[in-house]
């Protein structure tokens, strides 16, 4: 993986739902590997689980929780393999 291509993949495991709209896109983007979706969706569904957390907490700062589609999107992806 070249310098550029590290730095582009560290950019998206910062913030995923910066890079997709949704989870199922991480799904079909054609520059990820499969180890990198996984990674990424992995990555996503914790930052999900803690966004959860934080509304429970009444913390929470209005952003839509797209925990179940990552969840759903990490499932596909495994039946995919």
């Amino acid at each position: 993986m070249t310098d550029a291509t590290q730095d582009w993949f560290e950019k998206i495991l910062a913030n995923p739902a910066a890079e997709y709209a949704a989870p199922s896109e991480v799904l079909t983007d054609e520059r990820l590997t499969g180890a990198q979706k996984k990674t990424v969706l992995a990555e996503w569904e914790l930052d999900a689980a803690r966004l959860e957390e934080s509304v429970a907490e009444g913390m929470g700062g209005g952003e839509a929780n797209k925990l179940m589609e990552v969840k759903k999107a990490r499932l596909a992806l495994d039946c995919m393999a």
